[in-house]
């Protein structure tokens, strides 16, 4: 069951190697820097059964925000993230923050393609709403302020969609020119990701905690043309 995703690993963009000939590829987004560190859950996706990939090694482009002061520039609202990603279809997930508490996107989300050799600017993420969310979930549930090993609190009712807005040209163009600086061994000029909106299935674990994972899943339904 896929209550939570993996702690997103570090990745440094000087040591992300993209190349025509690679057989993974890479994403970029910028994003908004909070003062609290939160992470944005990117899952492999699969639109036609509207269900997450599941398991270990099935696909996650997980990307940690940091706050701007952790990089000593205070002035940076927003920076762009790097991540390299197995080739496929990802969706955003959640936000969560120390692995413990998340508000989940499965009524109303993204979802993008990731090609071998290619690196695709997502767009503009403001984490500031689902961060506040999640805040308001955990006040408004008292027990859920401390918790256990093995505890996670996801949130999914009444969660907005993701607030993702799509690159346009003078985002490509500054993220190019920080692939630049940031990543040199990549050797590819970035695109624009095509965005499609998507969701996913939900459903009750075996305590009775409401969740989200590989098990559950919203099939399209097929219409008379098809």
């Amino acid at each position: 069951m896929l209550v939570c995703g993996p702690a997103a690993a570090t990745q440094k963009p000087d040591k992300i190697a993209i190349t025509p000939s690679s057989k993974d590829g890479a994403l970029m987004l910028r994003a908004t820097r909070l003062p609290i560190e939160y992470e944005l859950a990117i899952t492999r996706y699969d639109p036609a059964e509207q269900a997450l990939g599941g398991g270990i090694g099935s696909g996650y482009a997980d990307v940690v925000i940091k706050p701007a002061i952790a990089f000593a520039r205070v002035d940076l609202a927003s920076d762009f993230v790097m991540r390299s990603a197995r080739p496929g279809t990802y969706v955003l997930r959640a936000v969560s923050q120390q692995a413990y508490w998340s508000v989940c996107f499965a009524e109303a989300s993204l979802y993008f393609t990731v090609r071998p050799g290619e690196v695709v600017v997502i767009g503009d993420f403001d984490g500031a709403t689902p961060v506040a969310e999640l805040h308001g979930n955990v006040m408004a549930n008292p027990s859920h302020r401390r918790v256990q090993q093995g505890t996670i609190h996801a949130y999914l009712d009444n969660i907005s969609p993701p607030k993702l807005t799509a690159a346009d040209a003078p985002m490509l163009a500054a993220a190019t020119a920080r692939l630049r600086v940031n990543s040199p061994k990549t050797m590819v000029a970035p695109t624009v990701a095509t965005l499609e909106t998507g969701k996913f299935g939900t459903g009750y674990t075996l305590f009775g905690q409401k969740a989200y994972g590989a098990y559950f899943k919203k099939k399209v339904a097929k219409t008379a043309a098809q």
